[in-house]
């Protein structure tokens, strides 16, 4: 449950269009500024975490995580479908 509400909230569910291979690739994608929520909702997901500096005076770093493929997809919504809005 509380996986659904953070990707409800502050998730991005994507699909990237690949132009070399012409094909769309769906994927899920969490980044906030707080790395150990994105390191267990990586965890959850079965994804990496991604890690960007910044630069810019007063910003904080940013963290990521993504996962791809229909597949890996098909089965994170299938166990967090009950939960969403």
């Amino acid at each position: 449950a509380w996986l659904a509400g953070l990707l409800d909230g502050e998730g991005c569910f994507h699909i990237a269009h690949s132009k070399a291979r012409n094909q769309l690739n769906p994927q899920v994608i969490v980044g906030m500024c707080h790395q150990p929520t994105v390191e267990h909702v990586a965890k959850l997901m079965g994804s990496p975490v991604r890690g960007v500096k910044t630069y810019r005076k007063g910003w904080r770093d940013r963290w990521s995580t993504t996962l791809c493929g229909a597949r890996q997809i098909e089965s994170l919504l299938t166990r967090i479908l009950p939960y969403l809005v």
